[in-house]
């Protein structure tokens, strides 16, 4: 990436197909509710959280081929359904920048031996970390919980293609997995032991310290509906839609109990959408991109004490482009992320925003941009090696993801800044 907006073009479509490399997930039909829960951060043909590009892989070859991405849509947008006029965004931080890091190491988290693994899911304070142990040698996938950058727990979860994907400061989490009847089921994580959620077709996506869990429900041939939990033996509530819209999507669940996610009238016509304690709600305005032209939604991925980070999305008839943005709530003011991260994964409380950057993960501090170091050597070839970060703490100190590449058994990984 030599710029924080990215092009669906032969070397945007090898990043954001670069995760196939994990496992293969034996389903083969495109999910739409469950991609949209999932967001963007998914390793499958994906659609994004705002619904508007949906990726179909026409010819794919990894490691040095043809590989050709079309948006499956024949008109242009249309306009978003009623969010407000264009959002100014900021030529510079509208908070002063902290004092940041000054040095950061890596380390690969323990697999007992496994050679291929992911981190999933990390939480608040830095400590905790879950993923998955691949199959090695006959032994099945597990479920892995880290503390303090040590194996926790290894344990099976109930339910195929499982995933922790969120957890609170005290090793408390949610997870996702499938029934056989390829159902999404969704459970919550506590000491060792996982305990379903009430509901079918859900998938849950965020948790906070208070146990409130936020997620989705709906299958392939349903549109999508954002729904919350209250406790963990709570039926799911479905959250309110704003006028004309009939679907929606979580991102994630600040302390406060505001969600972030998506809505609007279909698939391709959705954008950023708060949910406040309160009951009431809005939509995110849409930002201004780089060249001055208005985006055509913005794609939320996290949120922390105020700070909103995601995407913010332009898409025409001959490409769709995605630009890394942070969102303060309180100001209603975007600003651009530095040039070199791709993606705002993950915020802190002061709205350090982390992701990808060119070479390994990446921290956007105010206006600076620090490159997370890589894990074992360097790749300069676009697309060949990636990071995908899963969690920010929420000082900003500990970021947790995992690198993937061609002939790499994917390695998960915990950085630490002071």
């Amino acid at each position: 990436m030599n710029d924080e907006t990215m092009m669906i073009d032969d070397e945007g479509a090898v990043r954001l197909l670069a995760p196939l490399r994990e496992e293969p997930d034996p389903r083969t039909a495109i999910d739409v509710s469950r991609a949209m829960a999932e967001g963007l951060r998914r390793r499958r043909l994906r659609r994004w959280s705002s619904g508007v590009a949906a990726l179909a892989v026409t010819t794919v070859t990894i490691g040095g081929g043809t590989l050709a991405v079309s948006a499956l849509h024949d008109d242009p947008p249309e306009p978003a359904p009623s969010p407000t006029a264009t959002s100014t965004v900021a030529s510079a931080p509208t908070a002063a920048a902290p004092a940041g890091v000054t040095a950061c190491t890596v380390t690969r988290l323990p697999t007992g031996g496994v050679k291929k693994a992911v981190a999933t899911a990390g939480d608040p304070s830095g400590r905790w970390a879950a993923g998955r142990l691949y199959s090695t040698q006959g032994h099945p996938v597990k479920t892995v919980i880290w503390k303090d950058g040590a194996i926790h727990q290894q344990l099976a979860m109930p339910g195929a293609d499982a995933d922790v994907v969120d957890l609170t400061s005290t090793g408390t989490g949610i997870a996702n997995g499938y029934d056989a009847g390829d159902h999404q089921l969704a459970f919550r994580y506590d000491n060792g032991r996982f305990t379903r959620l009430p509901g079918t077709d859900v998938s849950a996506r965020a948790i906070n310290e208070s146990g409130v869990i936020v997620g989705t429900l709906g299958t392939a041939e349903q549109d999508p509906l954002p729904i919350r939990w209250t406790s963990a033996s709570a039926a799911p509530a479905k959250l309110p839609l704003p006028a004309g819209a009939t679907l929606g999507s979580v991102a994630d669940l600040a302390e406060d109990g505001t969600v972030v996610g998506a809505a609007g009238p279909r698939t391709n016509a959705t954008t950023g959408y708060l949910w406040f304690p309160d009951g009431t709600g809005r939509y995110l305005p849409l930002p201004t991109m780089r060249d001055g032209k208005r985006a055509t939604s913005f794609a939320p991925d996290a949120i922390r004490d105020g700070w909103v980070s995601g995407d913010a999305v332009l898409e025409t008839k001959e490409s769709t482009s995605f630009t890394p943005m942070r969102y303060r709530i309180a100001t209603g003011e975007y600003e651009m992320l530095p040039s070199g991260i791709g993606g705002a994964s993950a915020v802190s409380s002061e709205g350090w925003v982390a992701g990808e950057g060119r070479y390994s993960g990446a921290l956007a501090i105010g206006s600076k941009l620090v490159e997370l170091p890589a894990y074992g050597a360097k790749s300069t070839t676009p697309g060949a090696v990636t990071y995908d970060i899963r969690a920010i703490s929420a000082d900003g100190r500990v970021v947790i993801g995992y690198k993937a590449g061609d002939n790499l058994g994917n390695d998960p990984l915990r950085w630490t800044c002071t």
